[in-house]
């Protein structure tokens, strides 16, 4: 009785309009949005590095940011209130506790987890397709955005396959 009266309570403060509900879910939407924005800004660039390149170290890098992949949010979350706290080497920031330090920690966990999949993305589109843009007179830059534009599709497929439970 006591989760329906909860579903209940909860319904009448979505309908009510109460600002203090409205106040956490735009904080919590500006949180996860600007982590999103902030770990593809610099995932994506590593990906494509990743995904286009061979050198020395590859597999290394890779399996790094694969590995990253499984880090407990609680010894993140460790990590960064020692680092943030006042005793801490960026102590003097004073940002523990705020919307800036929960941006930095989902961007933490959520960077891995985009650098993994678009580099799988990437490394999945024939290698040709580059060397074809570069043939069209596309620069380095246009061709690996090209490749860019077909992993999509790919990642999307990546995303949805395990849930259509395919054998």
């Amino acid at each position: 009785m006591e989760i329906l009266d909860g579903l209940v309570k909860a319904f009448q403060l979505i309908i009510s309009g109460d600002p203090t509900l409205y106040e956490i879910t735009l904080r919590s939407l500006f949180v996860s949005g600007t982590t999103t924005l902030i770990s593809t800004l610099w995932g994506i660039p590593i990906a494509v590095f990743l995904g286009l390149r061979n050198f020395r170290g590859k597999f290394l890098v890779k399996g790094f940011f694969n590995a990253l992949i499984g880090i407990p949010t609680v010894a993140l979350g460790l990590i960064l209130y020692l680092i943030f706290s006042r005793v801490g080497p960026l102590g003097f920031l004073h940002i523990l506790y705020t919307p800036t330090a929960i941006i930095i920690g989902q961007a933490i966990l959520v960077t891995p987890i985009i650098v993994s999949l678009a580099t799988t993305a990437i490394e999945a589109i024939d290698p040709e397709i580059m060397n074809l843009a570069k043939t069209l007179g596309a620069s380095e830059t246009q061709a690996a955005l090209a490749v860019l534009k077909e992993a999509l599709w790919i990642a999307c497929v990546i995303l949805v396959t395990p849930q259509l439970n395919i054998k």
